[in-house]
């Protein structure tokens, strides 16, 4: 075992939550008894900000109740199944029924958390109604991404170290994802592609806990790389949905085929896999580059002070404004957008639907077409879903008369051993992941 890892991630991610659920819930209650809860609902309201139930089938409009709903169920099978964070959490606990119980106890905190999400913009809006950030002369924010920062400035920043506090809170959301990202990058990187393919059988484990180490910075390095890229957007939201449906999507799409088929193979996957993704970067960096206009909701400067001094807030205006188009402010189409490919202004909220979709239909039909000209071994039981292993075996063991017994995949109890390999490797939970 290696000192540090994934306990320190875990106790870390476990300290920045507290902090994310301090600020938004700081957030909400201090808005709340200032405006009023009935004025903050009333406000919300006439501002068109409560639209809960929009039906609309165009696969354009930026929110709608199907695409929000396809890409939180899509997301959410994504995050607790095939995520290999998360999966990696699990396999920490030491058995099945143990992760099963850290996932129900999870269910009603995230719940929770994304209701304060929900309503900390609700909140904010309320707090904004007829000055808002983004028009207002005296703040010249670039992006909807500082609202929680200036809001926070301005009901906390006559209290010492509280607005630190909740700002702290903001980041802690984007860390705790980080660093349990680049711990999963290590583990996967070192267990998956260095130690069986290299001479690292026979280095020492400290000289391994070290390539470890410098894998996780090469990783963060990468990620804050990235971070240029993302302020080319123009929202946190939209970068990291557009990322999710380039690799989550597609992902979820493998397992799926894996799960529920059997005439899946190796080689069709990995072709439907690189259709997705292909698929999925072209229609992301298409949209990227493009900047369809949207069309916005209601907008309000009557409200704002006029001949005052600029709010001291610049400092957070680090991207050119040109390249941030004014899609807010777009109310229609321009003789411009009129040749823009119809793909480009699909919601991102679609990409990672369409990659897990692309994924499965050609990935099917690949694996059909080359189990005629390559041989495949034959799948077993356990290695389908229970929900449809009846379908496919239903005949496997009746001949004898015997009832069928199929194992399922059970998380092993696993002791404290110097030996890496006592421990399933399919985990990634050894290098630099487990304390001793």
């Amino acid at each position: 075992m290696y000192p540090g890892g994934l306990k320190a991630v875990l106790w870390t991610d476990v300290f920045q939550a507290l902090l994310m659920y301090i600020t938004i819930i700081a957030v909400v209650v201090k808005i709340s008894i200032v405006v009023g809860f009935q004025e903050v609902y009333d406000r919300a309201y006439d501002g068109e900000r409560l639209i809960l139930f929009n039906f609309s089938p165009d696969p354009t409009q930026r929110y709608t109740f199907w695409n929000t709903v396809f890409s939180g169920v899509l997301f959410s099978f994504h995050t607790f199944g095939t995520n290999q964070a998360q999966i990696q959490r699990m396999m920490s606990v030491g058995n099945l029924k143990k992760a099963q119980k850290a996932l129900f106890i999870s269910l009603p905190l995230i719940l929770v958390f994304n209701l304060f999400t929900f309503w900390d913009g609700v909140v904010i809006y309320a707090f904004f109604h007829d000055c808002d950030p983004l028009k207002d002369e005296n703040v010249k924010l670039n992006s909807a991404d500082q609202l929680m920062p200036l809001v926070i400035l301005k009901l906390f920043g006559s209290i010492p170290g509280l607005t630190g506090l909740c700002i702290s809170g903001v980041f802690s959301a984007s860390l705790s994802t980080i660093s349990s990202a680049v711990n999963s990058l290590t583990a996967v990187t070192m267990e998956d592609f260095i130690r069986p393919y290299c001479f690292c059988k026979k280095l020492s484990e400290s000289w391994m806990a070290f390539v470890a180490k410098i894998l996780a910075v090469g990783y963060g390095v990468l990620t804050l790389m990235l971070t240029f890229l993302v302020a080319n957007f123009r929202g946190v939201m939209e970068a990291s949905n557009v990322v999710f449906g380039m690799v989550g999507g597609p992902i979820l799409g493998i397992y799926s085929l894996g799960m529920f088929s059997t005439t899946a193979n190796e080689p069709g996957t990995l072709i439907g896999l690189t259709a997705g993704f292909l698929i999925n970067a072209w229609l992301g960096f298409g949209s990227y580059i493009t900047k369809p206009k949207m069309q916005a909701l209601p907008q309000s400067t009557e409200g704002c002070l006029v001949n005052t001094t600029s709010f001291p807030f610049e400092f957070l205006n680090t991207t050119d404004e040109s390249l941030i188009e004014s899609g807010i402010e777009a109310l229609g189409l321009t003789e411009e957008e009129r040749y823009v490919f119809p793909g480009y202004k699909l919601s991102y909220l679609w990409f990672p639907f369409i990659g897990a979709i692309i994924v499965i239909a050609v990935g099917y039909v690949a694996s059909f077409l080359l189990s005629f000209v390559i041989k495949t071994p034959d799948v077993e039981p356990e290695q389908v879903s229970p929900f449809v292993r009846k379908l496919y075996f239903k005949s496997a063991n009746t001949s004898e008369g015997t009832k069928p017994f199929y194992p399922e995949v059970e998380l092993k109890e696993t002791k404290n051993s110097e030996n890496h390999t006592d421990i399933p490797s399919n985990g990634h939970t050894n290098i630099a992941m487990t304390e001793s």
